[in-house]
This record gives structure tokens, sequence and C-alpha cells, in this order.
């Protein structure tokens, strides 16, 4: 649709109902009842008041956030629980990173207004939590898929839990959408203005975000007026399993490939690529584990990657992880203790080993090894913020395509097909 903008304004809206798929059709549901909804519905008071600095990290976007929260008073509103935060993000947009598809990072600005629709303390001297959602507007340069590159402009919504630490940190998962108009340039007469598909495709990919409060005294006054008296400290008593959640971000700095094919007349072919140049690339894993001793954690980790362009894979890895406490003194917290109450601050070292499961752009799977070192911020109730950095080397069987035939090769015409990848990570995850 090569137009100017507005002049088929009503063509446009009528695309939409076709243009969409089931699931970009639920999220502008969900994101329709979130504009509407989350300020008559608020009514909650959640720690956090003044200014906090943080960052957003997923596979769609990461970024630094910008966050002021207060509290209206009596002669602003009759309901004085009502809490309005207001957050700015500038964020680089990773279209493409989680399914391997090559991206030049767009950028985007975002403004939200979240109320906080409930909230509470888990008992036991746990941390506090908010259920919180929020509209908001979106601006930038980005790309929407294979459509190519536009001037991104429209309305936002987000929903998510957060939870509030003792030590002034809050940690934000959310899911959010941007319902915006894409308008991208074809010449300089004519342009095209169509619906930002991504913004809703994307829905569901979820994002963490880490926020620091400045003001520590209001905050820590803040958790304890929320408290129950009831709420006696006490650990979660002894437990060996532990659950987490990991976001990652990487770069495969060199990978290269060896192939040998027939052609439909049965000459074989023999080559090789090379990639030499960097790619960047996206994780979204889970993991479960239990404590083997008080310092060693040994856990299965599972998820979604990509690893070069075009490829991407399930990884199916087993991770032994060994803590380091902090030596008491500045910066320390309490020792690690054998299932049970918190590990404190610890820096760590992890390796893995496991399957590469083919997912797209590969003929089979093969073996992962990575090698990760690392920071463990405690926060509390035996929950653990990491962040990694690490070195992965991936094998697997990309697909190969014929250059001449302007085909993929089928997979009955491959005699060989070996692809290795090296690439360097880094990630952000929850332990609890």
């Amino acid at each position: 649709m090569s137009t100017h903008p507005g002049h088929n304004l009503k063509a446009w809206t009528k695309r939409l109902s076709t243009d969409l798929g089931p699931l970009a059709k639920a999220a502008l549901l969900v994101v329709s009842i979130i504009f509407f909804t989350s300020a008559p519905l608020s009514h909650a008071q959640v720690p956090g008041h003044g200014l906090s600095l943080g960052g957003i990290t997923s596979s769609k976007a990461s970024g630094i956030s910008l966050t002021y929260s207060e509290v209206p008073t009596s002669s602003q509103s009759s309901r004085t629980m009502d809490q309005i935060t207001y957050e700015l993000r500038l964020l680089a947009d990773l279209d493409g990173s989680l399914t391997g598809d090559r991206i030049n990072p767009g950028g985007k600005g975002q403004i939200f207004f979240m109320h906080s629709i409930l909230s509470g303390v888990i008992p036991g001297d746990g941390p506090t939590y908010s259920l919180r959602a929020g509209p908001g507007l979106c601006a930038g340069y980005v790309k929407d898929g294979s459509l190519g590159w536009g001037f991104l402009f429209g309305l936002s919504a987000e929903v998510g839990m957060q939870f509030f630490f003792k030590r002034g940190i809050s940690v934000n998962v959310a899911i959010g959408s941007d319902i915006a108009a894409h308008l991208r340039y074809t010449n300089i007469r004519s342009n095209t203005l169509t619906m930002y598909k991504s913004g809703l495709t994307r829905t569901w990919m979820p994002q963490l975000g880490v926020s620091y409060n400045f003001d520590k005294q209001r905050y820590k006054s803040d958790i304890l007026s929320l408290a129950s008296p009831s709420d006696e400290p006490r650990t979660r008593g002894e437990r060996h399993v532990k659950f987490g959640v990991e976001w990652g971000l990487g770069i495969c700095g060199y990978g290269w490939e060896d192939y040998v094919f027939k052609t439909p007349e049965l000459f074989p072919v023999e080559g090789s690529l090379i990639y030499d140049k960097p790619f960047l690339t996206a994780a979204i894993l889970g993991s479960v584990g239990f404590m083997a001793s008080p310092r060693v954690l040994v856990s299965l980790q599972g998820g979604w990657q990509g690893i070069q362009e075009g490829k991407r894979i399930y990884p199916l890895t087993l991770r032994g992880t060994y803590y380091l406490p902090l030596k008491k003194g500045k910066g320390a917290s309490s020792p690690i203790q054998y299932g049970s109450s918190s590990m404190g601050n610890a820096f760590f070292i992890s390796l893995e080993s496991g399957a590469a499961l083919a997912q797209s752009g590969l003929l089979g799977g093969g073996f992962i090894g990575k090698g990760s070192i690392g920071y463990r911020l405690d926060l509390g109730w035996d929950i653990g913020l990491e962040l990694g950095l690490g070195l992965q080397y991936t094998s697997a069987r990309p697909v190969i395509y014929d250059h001449l035939q302007g085909e993929i090769v089928p997979k009955d015409r491959v005699w060989k097909s070996d692809g290795y990848y090296i690439s360097t990570n880094s990630y952000l995850a929850i332990r609890f």
C-alpha cells in the first residue's frame, strides 16, 4: 500500500482483522483491557516512592529505565492509597535476535503510567509484591520484521508482577505491547503506513526489569509499614530445590560450516562457509536444580536460543555452579547455608554441557558447551539475582542452500553438514 499518510486510513483499519494472527488478536484484546481498566482498578500502595534507576532486558528490547513514584495526597484524591508510577524507557529494539534473523538494533522510547492493582507481602518476612498495569506512549525508529525500517508512533500497554526487596532493589517480570503505526518511506514523494505488527506478535515474550531506589530510608520505611505485625523474620526452612528464569543476549563472533551434498544429477558438491562478522543472538531459559552441597548448585537448563543467522535451537543442558561467598566485612552478607535461608552475596563460576536440539534452520542438533563467571546479589528470602558472562561453543547440522539451483538441498541428498559456532553471552537470572 503506497500512499500519503491518512489517505487510506479506513482501508488500513479494515485490513487489521485479516492481517493479524490469533495470538496478535488476543494480545490486542489484552492490551485494550489494560489501557482502559488499569487506572479505575488501581487502589494498592507499594514501596518505591521517589526516583529509581534500572535496566530492562528481553529478547525483543533491552535498555535503561528511569522511574518516579508518588502517592496522591488527600487533596488530590479521595483514595489516598492510589499510587502512580511514571516510567521513562530508552530501549534498543532487538526484533529477530531470538529467531535468528540478522538485525541492526533499532531504537525507541516509551513513557508508562503504571498503577498498582493488587499488592501484599509474602508471609514470613518475604518481599512485597504488586500486580501492576498501565498504558503508555511509544515512538522510535525500528524494523517491523520483513517489512523493513520505519518510524514508530502510537500507544503501549504493560502488565506484570513487581517484587520489592529490602536492599532497595525491585524486580519486575512483565509482558507488554505496542499498538502503533509504522511509517516507511519508499521514496521522496510516497510512503507506506501500516500497523506495527511486531508490537503485537511479540506481546507474549516476557521481559525482566531490575531497578534501584535512591531513597533507601523511605523505601525501607515503606517496606516496614506494609508488613503485617505477625510477619516475624524467619527463614524459608530447609529447601534443596532451586528454580530459575534467565534472559540472555549473545554475540556469535565466529562460526564455520562444512558440507557435502549431491546435485539432482548425483554430482557431489563440497564447500564451506565462514561467519566472521558479529551476529546478535538472544535466549530465554528456565531451570530446576538442587543444592548438592552448601556451595554447589546442579541444575537442568532448557529454553529457546538463536545461535546464528536463521538458526535456532532448543538448548537442554546440565549446569554445575560453584558459589564463592564474600568474606565478612564491607559488602558481605550471611554465609551460604545448606538448603535454607539465603546463600548471601557471592561470586560464582559455572560449567555446563548438553544437547542443542534443532528448532529452525537446522537438519539436526548437536552439542553445547559453556563456561560462565558472575556475581549473585542476595535479595533475601532465598532469592538471588545473578549477572553472568560466558563463552559458548555450539555444534549443529545446518541446512544447505544450493545457489546454482536456488533452493535448500533436501535432507536425503546431504552427505555431510557440520556447523560450529563460538559466541560470548551475558545473562540476567532470578533464582529462588
